[in-house]
């Protein structure tokens, strides 16, 4: 059964956005199966996808988060262990420095 409805352009994009953030949001919803649904009501004469360009978009933003979150508690539980053990770890205090150190690390292994 196929279904017609007419919306505006500010209305396509609206709902170009939520899917791409229902792809980032929820990982269990099959990312071909709402990019299939986007296709149909991305404009076909754009060569960059509407719903691909929101999806990296609010992709990075997420993982920026991530990543300044994933560096607070590093920090802390570095502290509270060297506190604990007398350890001395250091974590760099700029998230910047952190990530450069991490591949700095992963690149010598």
């Amino acid at each position: 059964m196929n279904h017609t409805i007419v919306i505006t352009e500010e209305q396509r994009q609206s709902l170009l956005m939520a899917l791409a953030h229902l792809a980032v949001e929820r990982p269990g919803w099959h990312p071909a199966f709402l990019k299939r649904i986007a296709e149909l009501m991305d404009n076909p004469e754009d060569s960059d996808s509407m719903y691909e360009r929101f999806r990296e978009l609010y992709h990075r933003d997420v993982r920026e988060a991530c990543l300044v979150e994933s560096h607070r508690l590093l920090a802390h539980y570095s502290e509270l262990l060297n506190q604990h053990d007398g350890g001395e770890r250091v974590i760099p205090e700029k998230l910047e420095d952190w990530i450069a150190r991490v591949r700095e690390t992963k690149e010598g292994s």
